[in-house]
């Protein structure tokens, strides 16, 4: 729960007893590796926070996975179309390892929000961070190189090549793994400058 607050407090501030209050609100749950969190037709009805571990948002189109999105201890998450408008969602979230989580359920989040303008200003923070990093992540897709993309994975989160097993770096760039090898044997051959 430390961390969890601890994380709180760095989008706004809070007082101590609203904190207490609010953390009443939510709940921690461990997860194995290949444990879904939410499937393709849910609707999303929870926020939530990652303590340890790491997962993965994805569609999977004619039998394909395709990986969107992964998040890892400090990141909130949530499918937000599927939260906001309570409609069946198009996407997978799963675990790609054990993982330690908090939630907060959506109709809880809500009376929070309208108790507290702190927690409506921390909400308000997480969509000014989150709407950018999709609207960035589909940039991406449409408008720059697979090599770009990786080049830029590297560079703003080195943590995920080692961690992040290649098959899903592989479906993250839209490319098979075999695909990813051959980049890979590439930029080695002539590194970028990062």
């Amino acid at each position: 729960m430390e961390k969890l607050l601890a994380n709180l407090k760095l989008h706004t501030s809070f007082e101590n007893k609203d904190l207490q209050d609010i953390e009443s609100y939510f709940f921690s749950e461990r997860v194995s590796k290949g444990h879904c969190l939410l499937k393709e037709g849910q609707v999303c009805k929870k926020i939530y926070f990652v303590s340890s571990g790491c997962f993965k948002t994805y569609t999977i189109v004619d039998g394909k996975e395709n990986v969107l999105d992964f998040f890892v201890e400090g990141d909130w998450f949530v499918e937000l179309s599927s939260f906001v408008n309570k409609s069946p969602s198009p996407f997978y979230i799963e675990a790609i390892e054990n993982s330690e989580f908090f939630y907060v359920l959506k109709d809880d989040f809500e009376e929070l929000r309208t108790k507290y303008n702190s927690l409506e200003r921390f909400y308000c923070k997480l969509l000014e961070k989150y709407i950018p990093r999709i609207i960035n992540l589909l940039n991406d897709k449409l408008s720059i190189s697979n090599e770009e993309r990786y080049c830029k994975l590297i560079k703003e989160r080195p943590d995920f090549i080692n961690r992040i097993p290649q098959y899903l770096i592989a479906s993250y760039l839209g490319l098979s793994p075999e695909g990813l090898s051959k980049l890979r044997r590439r930029i080695s051959l002539n590194p970028p400058s990062l």
